[in-house]
């Protein structure tokens, strides 16, 4: 499960995820078929996927609940609030929504 994470998140880091707050610049890239945002903190890249796109293309194949407790419990995803395996996270062209939020330490584990 991990792995296949990391593969996509590996092969689809520039081409599909959109750097929050340039979307309507038009001298940022062009991001097609979009699945989330990418953001930069002290200690990295993070990942801000859509739940459909989380569920559907990153853990094709997989329950994505059971990817989703794996990485929360390494330290990987930062757990929603309560009930939600995603968190709510403002973005500049899209309001508050729901997401999953892969963290930088996804890439520290060599499993």
């Amino acid at each position: 499960m991990l792995r296949q994470v990391r593969e996509f998140l590996e092969h689809h880091h520039e081409g599909r995820f959109a750097v929050d707050g340039r979307t309507g610049d038009e001298h940022a890239p062009k991001t097609l078929q979009r699945v989330g945002y990418r953001g930069s903190s002290d200690a990295g890249t993070e990942y801000y996927i859509f739940r459909e796109s989380f569920k559907s293309e990153v853990c094709k194949g997989l329950d994505y609940r059971a990817v989703t407790k794996l990485l929360i419990s390494r330290g990987f995803m930062k757990p929603g609030d309560g009930k939600n395996l995603c968190c709510k996270v403002s973005f500049a062209h899209e309001g508050r929504i729901r997401v999953f939020h892969i963290l930088p330490t996804i890439w520290s584990d060599d499993d």
